[in-house]
């Protein structure tokens, strides 16, 4: 593990990809969804519990959460439009092909 200094804490950064593979959620595939909606949704709830882990874990900043927190932005600026469901998907996909590997 390496340390991180801020103006006022030090935080743990953790190294160890195993541990942000396990973090990560395992995503389904959107063809196991009957709707779009669902598929959202399910998307949407597996990264809540996920940043709600790496901030328990002091992990927000990690790089290999971008994708994480890339999904979230997008849902956070709710209505969806086309570009952000394939934005979406793109990123769900670089999540499940960093956890398989």
């Amino acid at each position: 593990m390496l340390t991180y200094k801020h103006k006022y804490r030090i935080f743990l950064m953790i190294t160890d990809i195993s541990i942000i593979k396990e973090l990560l959620p395992k995503l389904e595939l959107k063809n196991t969804f009957n709707t779009t909606p669902e598929y959202l949704n399910y998307i949407s709830n597996s990264i809540d519990k996920v940043i709600v882990q790496a901030e328990d874990l002091l992990l927000t900043g990690h790089s290999n959460l971008s994708s994480i927190y890339k999904i979230k932005t997008i849902f956070d600026s709710k209505p969806l439009d086309l570009n952000d469901i394939k934005e979406i998907e793109r990123q769900a996909n670089n999540i499940r092909v960093f956890t398989q590997n």
